[in-house]
């Protein structure tokens, strides 16, 4: 198949495209470089020398910890960033590849839109794993490149179904949400290639190019790829004597399962969908606050619509409504996770098939160069329109790193007050057992600034709320991971116990008299309610 040939080439073909892609990202994250920023959740408890092991295998992340042993456990910031970001834009020049696009300024546009997007920054909140973020995403991409790839020969065509459900396989094993990825681009290409293909032509007679052999053998690296997941996935969990585990329903998912679940699946698709890109709780764009904000989505409306008009105008009208329908299907396609989880949780760093999405659509305006709708000015709209999105999108990256911050540094203060109370009151702290109530978020000493609270829920470091077992997570790693301090925290039945008590709920807070005593042989400090 010569795809090690096709795959230099592209290499050698993109360097400049590269470069400069790659000095936006590191520019735009440079905070995080340098500040060597995480997220207040697993970013900060796992940082520099997480290993991944059984938890990683029992979530059906069955490749990471290959991974992990290929940079010998270590993640040094800020060289997981640097390398992540390098991934992210040779998978995003891929796509410009597979989708045969030509580096324009409309394409470099797209390009930085989803380099600037939350779940971009969100995987790289987490350093530990975000090498395995990008390492999954670059494969998501390349996936769909084998299976792009014009093979004359039978032999060709089915080594190419081979080795796209191959690296499908890994793809899943280091990260599943990246199906999206995979499964968003190729419907792109699929769209593509039937507004490209003239009027006319009989698609049937055509044995190589035609969009609906690329759809077979796209369906068949698909199926091919799940199977084989399956399959190193359970060698691995025989091998290692481990059980799936519960989360996210990964110790769910059958064929009987999956059709059932369908109906509820396909509504999460596009519910998740409507909740990334609306003004619902996650935040793309510092834009999103203003009322004009969503006439911003005609642009990729009238794309859209332009499409499937020169659809209709190459192929009739019976390919205008293939072509509509799959627009109607990006939703589903960018959340295809969901379709065999149909009762997991969207999170942040699950989105990059929905962040992925609206870049894409920009780039069928690439394909509408000779038509009427460009003319008369609306190009300036569109250039206006593109920016502004661009311009938002890298905003909300920077609120975002700002709130990793400041909320970090509002917490270090807090850690330090805490700590210092201890050392007053006599509390030996390597050997007394400690707990620390509340989260410092909540906490009066703790500046809540209006940029913090325009940061998205992920970003904004120093909320842990939640159960005892999650305070004691967020604190206890708190103190080793990040002030390097050895604490005796209190944990299992002690930890449930006091964090309930009446006792502890009657205690004032932090810094007022008595927010600091000993409750059944434990020393509590309370911080917030």
């Amino acid at each position: 198949m010569n795809v090690q040939h096709k795959f230099s080439n592209i290499i050698r073909n993109k360097q400049r495209e590269f470069i400069i892609l790659y000095i936006y990202a590191l520019l735009l994250y440079s905070p995080l470089i340098v500040l060597r920023l995480t997220n207040s959740m697993d970013g900060m408890w796992d940082q520099d020398d997480h290993a991944a092991g059984a938890a990683e295998l029992r979530i059906g992340r069955w490749f990471w910890p290959y991974l992990d042993r290929l940079r010998m456990n270590v993640s040094l910031d800020p060289l997981p960033t640097i390398v992540s970001l390098a991934f992210f834009v040779a998978g995003i020049l891929l796509i410009v590849s597979v989708l045969q696009l030509r580096m324009r300024v409309l394409t470099y546009a797209a390009a930085m839109l989803f380099l600037s997007s939350p779940a971009v920054l969100c995987q790289l909140s987490y350093s530990y794993m975000s090498i395995t973020f990008s390492t999954s995403f670059l494969l998501a991409v390349l996936a769909v490149w084998i299976a792009a790839g014009d093979r004359g020969s039978r032999r060709g065509k089915i080594l190419q179904v081979l080795l796209s459900g191959l690296v499908i396989s890994v793809m899943m094993g280091c990260y599943q949400a990246s199906l999206g990825v995979t499964c968003v681009t190729a419907l792109v290409l699929f769209l593509l290639m039937l507004a490209r293909e003239e009027k006319g032509g009989n698609l049937k007679e055509k044995r190589n190019g035609s969009p609906w052999h690329f759809v077979l053998r796209m369906l068949l690296a698909l199926i091919l790829g799940a199977a084989l997941y399956e399959v190193f996935l359970q060698a691995n969990l025989a091998y290692f004597q481990e059980t799936m585990s519960d989360y996210n329903g990964a110790d769910a998912i059958t064929f009987s399962g999956v059709l059932a679940g369908l109906p509820k699946a396909i509504r999460h698709t596009y519910s998740s969908f409507c909740f990334y890109y609306g003004n619902n709780g996650y935040h793309f764009s510092v834009l999103q606050g203003s009322r004009w904000f969503y006439l911003l989505y005609l642009v990729p409306a009238a794309g859209c619509i332009g499409l499937v008009i020169r659809g209709v105008k190459k192929g009739g009208w019976l390919r205008g409504l293939v072509m509509l329908l799959g627009i109607l299907l990006l939703p589903v396609f960018a959340n295809s996770f969901f379709l065999l989880a149909a009762g997991s949780e969207t999170m942040m760093q699950m989105t990059a098939g929905m962040a992925l999405t609206l870049p894409l659509v920009l780039c069928f305006w690439t394909e509408l160069s000779d038509m009427k709708i460009l003319h008369k000015g609306a190009s300036w709209i569109l250039a206006a329109g593109i920016f502004l999105l661009c311009y938002g999108a890298a905003g909300q990256a920077a609120i975002d790193q700002y709130a990793m911050y400041v909320g970090r540094q509002a917490s270090f203060s807090l850690a330090d007050n805490v700590m210092d109370v201890l050392a007053i009151s006599g509390v030996d702290y390597t050997e007394n057992v400690v707990l620390v109530y509340g989260a410092p978020a909540d906490s009066p000493l703790f500046v809540r600034t209006e940029l913090y609270q325009k940061a998205n829920p992920y970003a904004q470091y120093g909320i842990w709320n939640g159960n005892a077992e999650l305070n004691r997570l967020c604190w206890s790693h708190f103190f080793e991971q990040q002030l390097r301090v050895n604490v005796n925290y209190a944990e299992g039945d002690t930890l449930e116990t006091i964090y309930h008590s009446p006792e502890a709920a009657a205690m004032p807070v932090y810094p007022a008299a008595g927010s600091v005593a000993n409750v059944w042989g434990v020393t509590v400090v309370k911080v917030s309610e």
